[in-house]
């Protein structure tokens, strides 16, 4: 189950940075098991290790992130002591990236979007058995966006973008 949890965890950062703690509810999402903390961030730790992702810290006072070489010492217990479960952000201003032998994601990707928010329409173009993934995705990136799709066919779905969360 590591090898599909580490493929889920690439298939995230390859769309953007993600807070550690919205990576592990994501993942915890994704399976239908549950991933303990404990073991998300062993899996994180051994990516760390062979460069796969690279953890990051936000510095208040630089104003800029830091990149730790290891996750930082019981950091477990430490969010389980905060109660925290909001998945949108990581209390301790800790996130992931994609490190430098993360898997090559320079070919083409399965899908496209293209989304006027003037005109409120989208088109996601690939084919029909990427489409719910990408709707998805996308949902997952722009929160306070609703996509309805209108149609669809073999190669692309169209529909209306609605703002929600005004």
């Amino acid at each position: 189950m590591n090898i599909q949890v580490e493929d889920e965890i690439i298939d995230l950062l390859s769309m953007s940075e993600e807070p550690l703690y919205s990576t592990f509810r994501h993942v915890e999402k994704a399976f239908d098991t549950r991933v303990s903390l404990e073991e998300f961030l062993a899996i994180i730790r051994q990516m760390m290790d062979t460069d796969f992702v690279q953890l990051w810290e936000w510095d208040f006072e630089a104003n800029r992130p830091i990149r730790l070489v290891s996750i930082p010492e019981n950091l477990a217990m430490q969010y389980h002591a905060t109660g925290h479960e909001d998945p949108r952000f990581d209390p301790f201003a800790l996130s992931l990236t994609l490190g430098p032998n993360a898997s090559d994601r320079t070919s083409t990707p399965p899908w496209t979007i293209d989304i006027d928010f003037e005109h409120q329409t989208f088109v996601v173009h690939g084919p029909r058995a990427v489409h719910s993934d990408a709707l998805s995705a996308i949902e997952r990136l722009l929160p306070d966006v609703s996509l309805v799709p209108v149609n669809s066919d073999e190669t692309r779905v169209t529909g209306t973008v609605e703002r929600i969360g005004r």
